[in-house]
């Protein structure tokens, strides 16, 4: 099963490569047995964004997780404590996925080997078993139902863009999203800047954090121009304050860089 996305320039999951070293830290820190398939996954790339970003099983229950936690600190499993402790979440999780508000953790509340795996809802204060063992976690892993939309030839017509947009909008994941924005991009001023706006008042705050990945290149006077500073500006001081910890820390650094390219100018 090929895990990890391999199109992603920069990673901000991929970690320093696993050694038996960081796998003893680890395990002695929680006092528990991490999962073999975790360890066999992990041994490949230590943490990344995930191919498939849905997981879905039986019961109905759908979730979406783009990318799962390597061992290691600064993004990592190793931050478990410290997340613990700012979202008020019990002990005896380990977290391998999330972003504050929902989590897919690892549960040893009440074992020392082979965890089941949860679902955290941190604003509901929910805590749901999703899977057994983390081998059936990792065999619910599946792409988005919503088969994410390709760009064709029909594709050149403006009316027939939006109408794909608009749907996607609707109804695709914010890695479905993300991944048909990367091939707008290579067409035309005035589809990127449609998109781009979609993007920015999408109510998914996942969204924003891959908008900002275009932004903040724009930030630095990069993408020839494609979106204008006014309305640049405009969207980073509103994402500056995204619901989603990525997006937002992205927004406030890109703010600091294009108001030093703009010599200190707010507009």
């Amino acid at each position: 099963m090929n895990l990890w996305r391999l199109d992603i320039d920069e990673d901000m999951y991929k970690l320093s490569s696993l050694t038996k070293e960081m796998i003893t830290y680890a395990e002695n820190l929680f006092d528990v047995f991490l999962p073999v398939e975790y360890l066999q996954i992990l041994s490949i790339q230590n943490g990344g964004y995930l191919l498939h970003d849905t997981y879905s099983s039986n019961s109905s229950i759908e979730i979406q997780i783009d990318h799962l936690l390597g061992i290691g600190r600064n993004i990592g499993i190793l931050d478990t404590p410290y997340f613990q402790e700012e979202w008020n979440l019990p002990k005896g999780l380990i977290l391998i996925g999330g972003d504050g508000h929902e989590w897919v953790a690892l549960d040893y509340r009440y074992c020392r080997t082979s965890p089941p795996i949860v679902y955290i809802n941190s604003e509901e204060e929910t805590i749901t078993t999703i899977a057994a063992s983390f081998n059936e976690f990792l065999t619910n892993l599946n792409e988005p139902k919503d088969t994410i939309l390709k760009l064709t030839e029909s594709y050149s017509s403006d009316q027939n863009f939006y109408h794909q947009v608009d749907e996607l909008m609707k109804h695709g994941t914010p890695i479905s999203i993300d991944q048909f924005f990367s091939k707008t991009i290579s067409t035309n001023k005035i589809h990127i800047k449609y998109m781009v706006d979609k993007m920015w008042r999408h109510p998914n705050p996942k969204v924003q954090f891959y908008l900002m990945l275009y932004l903040s290149e724009c930030a630095e006077g990069n993408n020839q121009g494609m979106i204008d500073d006014d309305d640049l500006h405009k969207m980073l001081i509103d994402i500056k304050h995204s619901k989603n910890n990525e997006a937002k820390e992205l927004a406030e650094y890109s703010l600091d860089v294009f108001y030093k390219r703009n010599n200190g100018f707010r507009i």
